[in-house]
């Protein structure tokens, strides 16, 4: 999987280094704008948890599916324990189990219980 040279030496090793902990690899460096860190390997930006699971898994991320975290939610996060493959629905579930999701529950909640609600005033004469 390419040529490992400056930070992608420092990735690689570091996730080697870190294979068998069960806590959390937080990436140093550079992070794109939603919170995931990124690194530039084979001279295309990669964001670093899809790096990882790759390396993990010893191919790429099967077509159509993502690199999920666990069950850290922390986006920055690139430990190979805490990554897997999975579906988009696989996905949008984690994300309402770990609360970082902004919809409700796995079974949105409706009306006034959703927290996402927009109530309005209405008069009654």
């Amino acid at each position: 999987m390419g040529s490992y040279r400056g930070l992608d030496k420092y990735f690689f090793t570091t996730i080697d280094e870190h294979a068998m902990k069960d806590e959390c690899l937080l990436w140093p460096y550079s992070c794109h704008p939603d919170g995931y860190g990124q690194v530039t390997f084979e001279g295309k930006q990669r964001k670093t948890h899809r790096l990882a699971l790759e390396h993990k898994l010893g191919r790429e991320i099967g077509e159509g599916l993502h690199a999920l975290h666990t069950h850290t939610g922390n986006r920055n996060c690139y430990a190979m324990a805490h990554l897997k493959e999975g579906t988009n629905a696989d996905n949008m579930v984690d994300r309402v189990l770990d609360g970082t999701s902004n919809k409700g529950t796995v079974y949105r909640e409706r009306g006034a219980v959703n927290r996402s609600r927009k109530l309005r005033l209405k008069r009654c004469d």
